[in-house]
């Protein structure tokens, strides 16, 4: 047997206690497009909620500037009210209707 006659038996050999080794990465290797796939789909809906979440936040940021404003008028017209009771109450008091 001359030495390229060895080689490939020797490399038959290989290819025969490598095949189930091949075979083996070629089913793992399917399983991992598989789960690229899934992780592809959950980074999907991950950025629908990362744009729900930012309308929300938005949607409450002009909530709390609502109320802000909202409180804003009510202590100005109840302030007002304070000042027309004070003018009520002294013009009464001008006409006799309450005790000084």
């Amino acid at each position: 047997m001359d030495n390229e006659q060895l080689m490939q038996a020797l490399s038959g050999l290989l290819d025969e206690k490598l095949q189930p080794i091949k075979d083996r990465l070629g089913k793992i290797e399917g399983r991992l497009d598989k789960i690229e796939g899934r992780l592809d789909n959950v980074e999907g809906r991950l950025n629908v909620v990362e744009v729900l979440q930012r309308r929300t936040t938005k949607k409450l940021d002009d909530l709390r500037l609502d109320m802000m404003v909202f409180q804003g008028n009510v202590r100005q017209d109840i302030h007002d009210l304070g000042d027309q009771m004070e003018t009520v109450v002294e013009i009464l008091k001008i006409n006799e209707i309450l005790p000084r």
